[in-house]
C-alpha cells in the first residue's frame, strides 16, 4: 500500500474534530445520497476511489430517490439521519431543503444550479458558514448562453420556449430573462410537475408556435431514461432543443451544453474527502465547474431540418453523425 492509501485508511478509523481532538470512526464510512432524480450518479465512488477510498471496504453509499414525489423527500432525508451517515449528498435545492430540516448536525454536500447565496445555504461562497458546502452550476448563467447558442443555430427564430420544473426557485431565470430581451426573442415559460406532463407540456410549446426549447438545468430531466423521453416529444413537436448536459446530446437533444461531470463530482469527493477527515463543513468553500462542454447532434438536425452553423461545429467537443 502506498502512503497515500496508508493515510486514507488510517483516516478510516480515526478521524481529527474541529476542536483538534482525535475521534474515531467505524468502517465503512457511510454516505448518504438524496435526490428527486431516480439516477444514481455513479461516477462520485469512482472520484472517491481516485482518493484512495474503496466502496464497501472504506465507504458505502445509502441512495435514497424521489423522482416526481417531492413530499417523500423528508421522509428519505430522515431515514438517511436514521442510517447515521456522516455526510449527505444533496442533488438539488429540495433535497439540501429537506436534509436541513431533518437534521442540524450532519454535513451536506450539495449539487445546485443555483446561487447558493441567494437561495440561503451559504452566507458567502468562499465561506459558506453552515452546515451546506458543495459545487454551484450557476446554471442561470449558462442557461443564457444555452438560449444565444439557439439563436446562433436559428437566426430568424423569435420565439423560444423554456421547458422547467414548477418547484424551481424563480430567481434562476432571471439571465435568460434577460438575454431573450436583448436578443429580441419571445420567451415562454412552460412547467411541468413531473415526467408525466412532458407530452402535454410539448403539446403546449407547439401551439405557443414556438421551434425551439431550453430544457432547462433540474435532476428531473437529466437521467438518460428521461433525457430520451424529452428528445423524442421534442422531435414530435418539431423543436430544436438545447439540453443541460452534454450526454443529453446522446439521447437525442440537439444540444447539450454544460459542466463536464468530471468537474462536478472530483470537487464534491474531495468535500466529502475533507468532512470524513474532520474538517468544518462550514469553512469549505463551494466551488464551480470550469470546464463547460457542447455536444452536437447532426441526427437529430437532420430530422428537424437544420443546417447547424459551421461556427457552431467548429468549437464542439463532440459531434454525433
Amino acid at each position: 500500500m502506498n502512503r497515500r492509501g496508508l493515510l486514507l485508511g488510517l483516516v478510516g478509523t480515526v478521524g481529527i474534530r474541529a476542536d483538534g481532538r482525535a475521534q474515531s470512526h467505524a468502517l465503512p464510512r457511510r454516505i448518504g445520497i438524496l435526490s428527486s432524480s431516480n439516477q444514481r450518479p455513479a461516477i462520485l465512488a469512482t472520484e472517491l476511489e481516485k482518493l484512495g477510498y474503496k466502496e464497501g471496504a472504506s465507504f458505502v453509499i445509502e441512495e435514497r430517490f424521489a423522482p416526481g414525489e417531492p413530499d417523500r423527500l423528508f421522509r428519505y432525508a430522515e431515514e438517511l439521519v436514521a442510517a447515521n451517515v456522516e455526510v449527505i449528498v444533496a442533488i438539488g435545492d429540495p433535497p439540501a431543503r429537506a436534509a436541513l430540516k431533518a437534521t442540524s448536525n450532519v454535513p451536506i454536500v450539495l449539487v445546485t444550479g443555483t446561487d447558493p447565496v441567494i437561495a440561503g445555504f451559504a452566507k458567502s461562497m468562499s465561506r459558506p458558514g453552515g452546515q451546506v458546502t458543495g459545487v454551484t452550476l450557476l446554471s442561470a448563467e449558462v442557461e443564457a448562453k444555452r438560449l444565444e447558442l439557439l439563436h446562433e443555430a436559428l437566426p430568424g427564430n423569435k420565439r423560444v420556449s423554456y421547458l422547467t420544473v414548477a418547484s424551481r426557485e424563480n430567481q434562476t431565470m432571471r439571465p435568460v430573462e434577460n438575454a431573450a430581451r436583448q436578443l429580441g426573442v419571445e420567451l415562454h415559460i412552460v412547467a411541468v410537475n413531473s415526467m408525466a406532463d412532458v407530452k402535454e407540456a410539448f403539446a403546449e410549446i407547439r401551439r405557443i408556435g414556438s421551434t425551439a426549447t431550453i430544457v432547462g438545468y433540474h435532476s428531473l430531466f437529466a437521467s438518460l431514461d428521461n433525457s430520451r423521453v424529452i428528445a423524442m416529444e421534442a422531435e414530435g413537436a418539431k423543436q430544436a432543443t438545447v439540453c443541460e448536459w452534454p450526454y443529453m446530446a446522446d439521447a437525442g437533444c440537439l444540444f447539450g451544453y454544460g459542466a463536464d461531470r468530471e468537474d462536478i463530482y472530483g470537487p464534491l469527493a474531495s468535500q466529502i474527502d475533507r468532512i470524513l477527515r474532520g474538517e468544518t463543513v462550514g469553512d469549505l468553500p463551494f466551488r464551480q465547474p470550469q470546464l463547460l462542454l457542447l455536444t452536437v447532434n447532426l441526427k437529430t438536425a437532420k430530422a428537424l431540418g437544420i443546417s447547424v452553423p459551421a461556427s457552431i461545429l467548429a468549437r464542439a467537443d463532440q459531434v454525433i453523425d
